[in-house]
């Protein structure tokens, strides 16, 4: 689920905030320039009247988030925890796993998220942990695209696989909810072109934001068009179809 940073005092504005595009990033530097800022969920958000607010939002080409979610969740992510003495497995990739199992038409012992383990204290669930981080890294790229076409099937999908697009989808209790008006009045850069439009976002909020200061992510790995054949390239464009219509990517890459 994207996560909505509100600033409800001076410059008052609403960061459009999404997994794998800045997330990480955005939500340690913004409070660093705005003490005021605060950070609220899809449902907790309706509560704000949106057009009352100048809104912001980073989105990221489909192709090159997908691979940025497979290297953290699949490889960075299991092989950082398996090195570290408490350890947990995240949401995000429970319901990967889970997907596996359906793809691979088997069964795999999960342990429960969210739950940090370590050897000492907990060393049957930990064995547990780890092999199913081990896992993980056994899935391929072209496995984790399929298991996409399962995950975006279910309403509850984690956000690190959701639609880009979706974070405009506010709760419909909202009174002054009208997606259409909230996609055309918010500010969306592109993450490819932030260092040439993140100068618009400073001299909206009237802050100098120091780029530098954001992390900086793999997006510029030209390796990531590597990843794909003519068939997961399909898949994906298939997935998030509306992310590339929407934010006016293109589907076609040379491969």
């Amino acid at each position: 689920m994207a996560i909505y940073a509100v600033n409800d005092i001076e410059s008052k504005f609403i960061f459009i905030i999404n997994y794998k595009v800045m997330y990480s990033s955005l939500t340690r530097i913004l409070p660093t320039y705005f003490p005021s800022i605060k950070f609220y969920n899809k449902n907790q958000v309706k509560q704000f009247n949106f057009s009352k607010f100048t809104k912001f939002s980073i989105v990221r080409n489909p192709y090159r988030r997908t691979v940025s979610t497979y290297f953290d969740k699949c490889q960075k992510a299991p092989k950082d925890s398996l090195a570290t003495e408490n350890a947990q497995l995240q949401y995000c990739q429970e319901q990967l796993l889970k997907a596996l199992c359906t793809l691979r038409k088997t069964t795999y012992d999960i342990v429960l998220p969210a739950q940090k383990y370590n050897r000492k204290d907990n060393p049957d669930q930990r064995i547990l942990l780890d092999n199913n981080l081990k896992l993980l890294m056994s899935v391929s790229f072209k496995e984790y695209v399929q298991c996409l076409t399962l995950l975006l099937k279910n309403k509850k999908v984690d956000g690190h696989f959701e639609m880009q697009y979706k974070v405009f989808d506010i709760p419909r209790q909202n009174p002054f909810y009208n997606r259409n008006k909230i996609v055309n009045d918010t500010l969306q850069i592109k993450l490819e072109n932030i260092e040439m439009e993140w100068g618009n976002v400073c001299d909206i909020l009237g802050k100098n934001i120091e780029l530098q200061k954001i992390n900086k992510t793999d997006d510029k790995r030209k390796g990531f068009i590597s990843f794909y054949t003519d068939e997961t390239r399909e898949i994906v464009a298939k997935c998030y179809a509306k992310d590339f219509e929407k934010f006016n990517y293109s589907r076609h890459i040379h491969l």
